[in-house]
């Protein structure tokens, strides 16, 4: 069998100094996925309350990475506000 995990990473700067992160899976099985601050542009040893975009609620902090379980076909939006 040929397998091949479609998963994007897609992230950027907010007014205000915030960030955007969204974990996109496109595969047919649930994905862990992550994404480091060095990839997103958050310098090292910052610390970024974490909320989530579609739940609307404030999730954790966060230092060097982001992490989620993204169902099938489906995204996780955060946005990353640095303390």
């Amino acid at each position: 069998d040929l397998f091949l995990t479609c998963t994007q990473v897609w992230a950027g700067p907010l007014s205000g100094g915030a960030f955007v992160v969204v974990l996109w899976n496109l595969d047919i099985q649930q994905a862990n996925m992550e994404a480091t601050f060095a990839d997103i542009g958050i310098a090292a040893g910052v610390t970024c309350s974490v909320r989530d975009l579609w739940q609307h609620t404030w999730v954790a902090n966060a230092t060097g990475r982001v992490r989620a379980t993204v169902p099938s076909h489906d995204v996780v939006a955060l946005k990353l506000v640095p303390l």
